[in-house]
């Protein structure tokens, strides 16, 4: 604990009032097992998220973009200079001087980074700033704030970090997404995937059930995670509702499982039989094997 007060009690918070982690709520994030089943909910409350590199940029990026102040409180910079020449060394994380670095920065509470991290990171917030777009909801904002409340319908306390809501178009919801590809046939697919539209539902509600006021929309800023680092401000309207719908129904689920006490799998009851790929039949053709296109799953 770092002294941080632990509250359940419905309000906003900042990150220097509270520890979110330590909050016990439900979260969008854990919510989203639900959906697969109820055992892999229950596993994800107690299980660790491994990060990704572009999870690790994405959120070096949330920081140097909406809170740059928070930079040298939250990170580390490894960047090991030659003492002969001054010159910036190989930054790998590995050697004697970088093992009493993570040490004393782990002792600290910050994330140990890389110069390339962190350049990348501030080129990014760089292009969104460039983006008229983008800062006209950027311009002034309520940077992650904390919402806890408590779910009328279910009674369950529940608990979010927006990245922002804006002022200089009041009551909007800001959410940033970094994305390997931010063209709409790429990054809608990868934004249904990771579920955001419920994501942006549950934080419209939680903004609503803490100050009574509903959100007037909501905006994803979406850029490139690598050169040219392209923006696209996405309007998202149209995915609130759906998402709201997923969220409930998730969310319904929890406390049917919390009263009943029983976190079942995806099939506990009913064998199913085994079917191979359309793929795999040899008489199926595929005709993007003719135009000779290959498919890569987007990341975001």
């Amino acid at each position: 604990m770092t002294g941080k007060k632990v509250v359940q009690v419905p309000g906003i918070y900042t990150r220097r009032e509270v520890e979110y982690s330590e909050i016990d709520a439900v979260n969008q994030s854990t919510l989203k097992a639900m959906a697969k089943s109820p055992l892999h909910y229950k596993s994800g409350l107690t299980s660790q998220k491994k990060q990704t590199n572009p999870m690790r940029l994405g959120s070096l990026t949330h920081t140097a973009l909406l809170e740059p102040d928070w930079l040298e409180l939250e990170y580390a910079l490894w960047a090991p200079r030659d003492p002969k020449t001054g010159e910036l060394k190989k930054d790998d994380f590995k050697g004697n001087d970088y093992l009493a670095f993570l040490t004393a920065a782990t002792l600290e509470g910050r994330t140990v980074i890389k110069q390339r991290d962190l350049d990348g990171a501030l080129r990014i917030a760089e292009a969104i700033h460039a983006n008229q777009l983008a800062m006209r909801y950027l311009r002034e904002m309520r940077a992650e704030p904390i919402l806890v409340w408590r779910d009328e319908a279910t009674g369950i306390v529940c608990k979010a970090r927006l990245d922002g809501v804006s002022r200089s178009v009041p009551d909007v919801l800001v959410e940033l997404k970094t994305a390997v590809d931010v063209a709409p046939w790429a990054f809608e697919s990868a934004f249904a995937k990771r579920m955001y539209h419920m994501q942006t539902a549950f934080y419209s509600d939680g903004w609503k059930a803490c100050t009574g006021r509903d959100l007037h929309g909501g905006k994803c800023i979406a850029v490139e995670n690598t050169e040219p680092h392209d923006v696209i401000v996405y309007d998202l309207a149209e995915v609130t509702d759906v998402g709201r719908e997923t969220y409930r129904e998730l969310l319904g689920k929890v406390a049917d499982c919390r009263k009943s006490g029983l976190w079942l799998g995806q099939s506990p009851t009913q064998e199913l039989t085994l079917r191979l790929p359309k793929w795999l039949d040899p008489e199926d053709d595929n005709p993007l094997e003719d135009l000779g296109l290959e498919y890569e799953s987007e990341r975001v």
